[in-house]
């Protein structure tokens, strides 16, 4: 396998311009994240999904709009009571309670829906970076390049550890304060879409009709299964059960100890990004822009939008 390392922060191509910090760039009204005032629901205009933010539960119903300096480009991600956002190649730090924008800082190529842990926030380029910020201010920590590497999944967060998989499936594992590269394994994957961590498992799927779990500490593969489905966006966790939407547009629920599959929804069109899961029910945005919830115990739709 190929060994990477991280590059200085100080000389870190991933990043064009300085941090703009409080009220950074002036918004726009071409992009909206919608959000119930009683429960904290988030999502992003354009078939992305959305994310909880500090407040409970979802009634299903719009509230307030918020506007972005650019389109969004990916799911709102929620931490420690501030969105973190993907506006074109700018990230964006957002106070939903106070509707204020912390800061804004440019990128010379676009990035993925953040993982956040140990407050930083991980995230990876289109043009093939790791990189590392420091939530708060997003003041940059370190970047990975990694030397001929793709990237095709989304990176997933834990603690002092970030995970990342490449398209020939190389699974990292990188020090969250140094970029360090802890171990890395070849899942032998054909270009893996799916990277979740939960409960001491690394859950890693891909469109060859394949999901693995692997120790997160030591990176041994834990168990290997597949039905014949593929896991083409990385699932949400919720009491020791994965939910993923597969390409037939069902949520399926599957018990990452033991590989087995409790439930299959009705089909709904493909899914633009991962569940949203808390408590006993979860809610998705199709790729046409309807939201749903389904049931966490049997996986029966409770409601959804046209």
């Amino acid at each position: 396998p190929q060994v990477v390392t991280a590059t200085p922060v100080s000389s870190s191509p991933a990043v064009s311009g300085e941090v703009k910090r409080k009220n950074g760039p002036a918004p726009a009204p071409s992009s909206r994240a919608h959000k119930t005032p009683s429960d904290g629901l988030y999502r992003a205009g354009g078939g992305c999904a959305g994310c909880f933010g500090p407040n409970g539960a979802l009634s299903g119903k719009p509230g307030r709009t918020f506007t972005f300096p650019d389109r969004l480009t990916g799911s709102p991600v929620a931490y420690r009571g501030v969105l973190y956002l993907s506006c074109g190649q700018t990230l964006c730090a957002f106070d939903p309670k106070r509707e204020n924008l912390l800061w804004a800082v440019q990128l010379k190529s676009r990035p993925t829906v953040p993982a956040l842990a140990g407050g930083r926030m991980f995230f990876r380029t289109e043009d093939g970076n790791l990189v590392a910020l420091k939530a708060e201010t997003g003041a940059v920590l370190w970047q990975l390049n990694a030397k001929g590497m793709t990237f095709s999944s989304p990176v997933t967060a834990f603690e002092n550890a970030f995970f990342a998989v490449s398209s020939s499936g190389t699974l990292l594992c990188l020090d969250g304060a140094s970029g360090k590269v802890k171990w890395q394994t070849e899942t032998g994957l054909n270009n893996p879409t799916a990277l979740l961590f939960a409960d001491e498992i690394l859950l890693v799927g891909g469109q060859n009709l394949g999901y693995q779990a692997y120790h997160p500490v030591y990176g041994y593969r834990r168990w290997q299964g597949g039905d014949g489905t593929s896991m083409d966006v990385s699932p949400s966790w919720s009491d020791g059960t994965a939910y993923f939407p597969d390409t037939r547009g069902r949520v399926r629920a599957l018990r990452a100890q033991n590989a087995r599959f409790l439930w299959t929804s009705e089909p709904f069109s493909p899914l633009a990004a991962p569940l949203v899961v808390s408590g006993e029910r979860g809610w998705g945005v199709t790729a046409d822009g309807a939201v749903f919830a389904v049931g966490l115990t049997e996986g029966k739709v409770i409601w959804r939008t046209q």
